[in-house]
C-alpha cells in the first residue's frame, strides 16, 4: 500500500507508485541528476581547433551522474553482475555505479554490460532539475493510489 507520499531516502519523495513511470526494458533503470533530456540521457560533445589540421577534432560522452537513490533492476544476468561488481568496489554512490553503467571496459576492467535507461526527467525530477528551474506548478502529484492529479499552486 501507500499513503499520499513518503520519504525515500537520498532525496527522493515519492508522490505517487514510481512503477508506473518505469518501462521494464532494460536491465537497469536510474534516475540521473540531469536536468534536461540532454543532460539526463547524455551526448556526444565535439569539439575542434582549426589550427590543429585534419586531427584538431575530438569528441566525448557528457553524462550525468545516475542517482543510486532511485534504481530499478531487471532479474538479468547483466544485472546481477552489476551488482556483485558493485559489492566487490566502489560501493553504490553516484560516481561508482555510474562508472559502472556508461564507463569502458579496457585491460583488466570489466562495467557492467547491461542496458540503461534513464528515468525521464519530467517524471523523475532530480534535485538538480528542481533547482534549476523547474515551475513547481508543473510538477504533478498523484497520490494514495487513487487516480487523482493536481497540479501544485506557484
Amino acid at each position: 500500500g501507500g499513503g499520499s507520499g513518503g520519504g525515500g531516502g537520498g532525496g527522493v519523495w515519492f508522490g505517487a507508485d514510481p512503477f508506473g513511470g518505469l518501462y521494464g526494458d532494460a536491465d537497469v533503470e536510474v534516475l540521473s541528476e540531469g536536468w534536461d533530456e540532454v543532460t539526463a540521457g547524455g551526448h556526444i560533445h565535439g569539439t575542434g581547433d582549426e589550427a590543429m589540421g585534419w586531427s584538431g577534432y575530438s569528441e566525448t560522452l557528457r553524462i550525468s551522474y545516475a542517482n543510486p537513490a532511485l534504481l530499478s533492476l531487471q532479474p538479468s544476468r547483466q544485472a546481477v553482475a552489476l551488482v556483485e561488481r558493485l559489492a566487490a568496489g566502489g560501493g553504490l554512490g553516484a560516481a561508482s555505479l555510474t562508472d559502472q553503467l556508461f564507463g569502458p571496459s579496457h585491460d583488466g576492467v570489466l562495467r557492467g554490460g547491461v542496458q540503461v535507461r534513464a528515468m525521464r526527467p519530467d517524471c523523475f525530477a532530480s534535485a538538480e532539475r528542481v533547482l534549476r528551474g523547474m515551475a513547481p506548478s508543473a510538477l504533478v502529484v498523484a497520490g494514495g493510489g487513487s487516480a487523482f492529479a493536481r497540479r501544485l499552486a506557484a
